[in-house]
């Protein structure tokens, strides 16, 4: 009998190990898949091979409008580079050279500054180059954030919103120190980066020169997506019978050891229950990559002055584009609402 027991518990023993094991990789997979954006080994993916029986497309919501909002974009982005903006830069918290472009205000002098902050893989550029105009023809300088890990800014990881809250907060001191605190300050980001201005404004530090956030497409956190994807992955294996609470302790307990930080530890939730600052949320219903309830929640949860934007129709992160007259009028009243 006592041999029996020590067999059943060297056996139990071994498949929990086995099961923290599969859990820990679960985390490796996201945080070095999703977040490390540097990683080398994603230059290094070959193409899959065709399938013989390959699975039905994905309808692109908003397909019978991507020409025209390609096309605008593109333009925004040319008008942009016409532009010439200054290449800026600052250090972050943990050291790295973060990289913003800045165009000044067509206006001499002006105290007013519209900050981007752009989405997951994205840019200024794509993310900017159309709203950035209506702000300028407002008198407003331009700074065009790079997120760590993208383009002009150093970095290996991004955190969604996590650590990035940190840096833009250090991107409004420093249009403070050179525009001068008594300057306006309008925040707006675009996905990940809807997520990162959105987490800023809840800083009981925050300096008062914000006077507004736009908060397009903005997800919760990145534990939220993670658990989405993760729910959508596992769901015809075998995984699908594992809480989605598990995998995400051991997600988030990977991401602490690897980054210093988990993807539940801030969101944009928390931010908005703890702001005074007024918050404009602009969301498509038919967003497949950061569903409305998210932008729903930002809103519903918001303490402060609130405004949202539904767009039917829209998909993600092409709002500006899919309606510019709708979202232009929209962000032209908030803006003078609360400068």
């Amino acid at each position: 009998m006592d041999v029996l027991f020590i067999i059943l518990g060297s056996l139990a023993l071994i498949l929990i190990i086995a099961f923290v094991i599969l859990m820990f990789n679960f985390g490796k997979i996201f945080c070095e898949g999703t977040l490390h954006l540097r990683n080398p080994k994603r230059k290094q993916r070959k193409p899959k091979k065709a399938s013989k029986n390959p699975p039905p497309q994905k309808v692109d919501p908003v397909e019978k409008d991507r020409e025209r909002i390609e096309e605008l974009r593109a333009a925004g982005e040319k008008w942009l580079e016409s532009m010439n903006p200054e290449l800026v830069y600052i250090k972050s918290f943990d050291g790295l050279k973060l990289g913003a472009e800045f165009i000044p205000s067509k206006i001499e002098s002006s105290k007013k500054t519209f900050i981007g902050v752009h989405g997951y893989t994205a840019n200024g550029h794509s993310d900017f180059g159309v709203v950035g105009q209506l702000f300028y023809e407002m008198g407003y300088n331009l700074l065009l954030v790079s997120q760590r890990a993208h383009r002009y800014s150093e970095g290996e990881y991004v955190t969604f919103g996590v650590y990035e809250r940190f840096d833009c907060l250090n991107w409004i001191k420093y249009i403070n120190e050179r525009i001068g605190e008594d300057g306006t300050i309008f925040l707006h980001g675009v996905s990940m980066g809807g997520a990162t201005v959105t987490m800023t404004i809840g800083f009981p530090e925050l300096p008062s020169s914000v006077k507004g956030c736009i908060s397009d497409c903005a997800l919760t956190s990145g534990g939220d997506m993670f658990r989405m994807t993760a729910k959508n992955i596992l769901k015809n294996t075998p995984a699908r019978f594992i809480p989605l609470k598990v995998i995400s302790f051991f997600c988030n307990l990977y991401c602490k050891i690897k980054l210093g930080c988990g993807m539940d530890d801030y969101s944009t939730v928390e931010a908005v229950k703890n702001t005074k600052v007024p918050l404009l949320v602009i969301h498509g219903d038919k967003d497949d990559c950061v569903p409305l309830w998210m932008g729903q929640k930002n809103y519903d949860e918001c303490v402060s002055e609130k405004e949202i934007l539904i767009l039917e129709g829209s998909g993600h992160a092409v709002n500006y584009q899919f309606a510019p007259e709708i979202c232009r009028e929209k962000i032209k009243a908030f803006v003078e609402k609360y400068e």
